[in-house]
């Protein structure tokens, strides 16, 4: 593994038990460094950025994707009147979070893993409103980094997320990628309002981390590291 690498995912993992290195026959993996009990839970992740579906029916967290509800309560709503329907048992447990937040912003609640509001960014391109998200978390690693130590030590702290990503600049993924007519000004053309749609989320020290340079590359990650899936409700 290049060193480089080693000591971005170091940064990565510093602050819990399990390290990154390589393997003689399977390539990198990741290993604790302390004796554990099994099914503890060492290290948990959440997508970077999450494309909330525009025909969504169900609640779902603002923050994380998650569905909000029980199975139970999920299908009730499916169904409309429940009252008329025999509908199965499927809830094993109390639901841990509340099926009938009509806020705006609902939440799966304080145990979310990312609780942020939504970005009002309405845009054409999927990587541009993924990029604004990636900007949104760099900006919240930046405030912690820097929460009693220098601007300087902390730089490498808060990009270490960035640089353990394959990015590129948005305008080498175009090339690559062939023509791309004006998406390739994107970052340029766009930088204001991603800035706008992130202080309106209230997002805290964008103007310290967000500029042409740091969108393009954000917007190259996304690119070259997206998993296009589809996210199945409980049901």
């Amino acid at each position: 593994m290049p060193p480089g690498r080693q000591s971005q995912l170091s940064a990565l993992t510093a602050a819990y038990p399990v390290t990154v290195r390589a393997t003689r026959e399977c390539g990198d993996g990741l290993f604790v460094t302390a004796a554990c009990e099994a099914d503890t839970l060492l290290i948990s992740d959440v997508p970077l950025a999450w494309l909330p579906s525009s025909k969504q029916r169900l609640p779902t967290c603002a923050g994380c994707g998650a569905c909000l509800g029980s199975a139970g309560a999920l299908l009730a709503r499916l169904a409309g009147d429940s009252a008329a329907l025999a509908l199965p048992h499927l809830d094993d447990a109390p639901a841990t979070v509340a099926a009938d937040d009509q806020s705006e912003h609902p939440s799966c609640g304080s145990e979310c893993p990312r609780p942020q509001r939504p970005l009002a960014l309405v845009h054409s391109s999927d990587e541009l409103v993924l990029a604004a998200q990636l900007v949104a978390r760099l900006a919240a690693e930046y405030g912690r980094a820097t929460n009693g130590g220098t601007r300087r030590a902390a730089r490498s702290i808060w990009q270490a997320p960035l640089e353990a990503l394959a990015a590129p600049p948005w305008e080498e993924v175009c090339k690559a990628a062939g023509d791309a007519g004006d998406e390739v000004q994107l970052p340029q053309t766009s930088l204001d309002v991603v800035r706008r749609a992130l202080a309106e989320a209230g997002c805290k020290h964008v103007d310290a981390v967000l500029d042409e340079r740091l969108l393009s590359r954000a917007m190259g990650a996304v690119a070259r590291n997206a998993i296009w899936v589809q996210v199945g409700h409980p049901l």
